[in-house]
């Protein structure tokens, strides 16, 4: 819950304060959406867990497997955003 507390408010502040022309050309954008969509979207599995049966928890790992994929491309995503491109220079808006 606390991180996705802080990622809601990493989305928050790079809404009210605007440093970059697009927010999603910066890496820390892509790792922050990352893991807000992993752990977003196996929150509720971690704690139906010990419910389940087995033939439930085979569905809930092949769910766990998707967001773990979606996660590392998202993360692979981060790594090939060119860093420093997309700055707003403040002199420039007056």
């Amino acid at each position: 819950m606390t991180i996705l507390a802080l990622i809601i408010y990493y989305y928050y502040e790079q809404i009210i304060i605007i440093n970059s022309a697009f927010i999603y050309a910066e890496a820390t954008f892509w790792i922050v959406t990352a893991y807000f969509i992993y752990i977003a979207g196996t929150f509720f599995l971690y704690l139906y867990m010990p419910s389940l049966n087995n033939a439930e928890q085979e569905q809930y790992y092949v769910l766990n497997y998707i967001f773990t994929i979606i996660r590392t491309l998202l993360i692979c995503v981060a790594l090939f955003v060119k860093p420093g491109s997309n700055k707003i220079d403040r002199n420039n808006l007056i």
